[in-house]
Order: C-alpha cells, then sequence, then structure tokens
C-alpha cells in the first residue's frame, strides 16, 4: 500500500462515491413513482 498516495484522489473518489450512492438513491425513487403511476393507470383503466 503507497502510503504518499494524494489526499486529492482520495478525496475524488470519496467525492464519486458519494455520487453514484446518490444517483442510486435518485434512479430508485424514479423507479417507484414510474411503478405508482402504472398501477394507477391500470386501475383507472
Amino acid at each position: 500500500m503507497i502510503q504518499s498516495a494524494s489526499a486529492n484522489g482520495e478525496h475524488a473518489r470519496v467525492v464519486v462515491i458519494q455520487i453514484v450512492s446518490f444517483m442510486k438513491k435518485v434512479a430508485i425513487t424514479i423507479v417507484k413513482i414510474a411503478t405508482i403511476q402504472l398501477i394507477q393507470d391500470i386501475i383507472c383503466k
């Protein structure tokens, strides 16, 4: 393990991980909303 790894690179990786987890949450929310809309459309018809 290289001890002199730049803190900048480490920070960038943390930011990327945070962005990815946020995008996953957004995607899951969109899927849930879309599913509810679809169910409501089926029930209404």
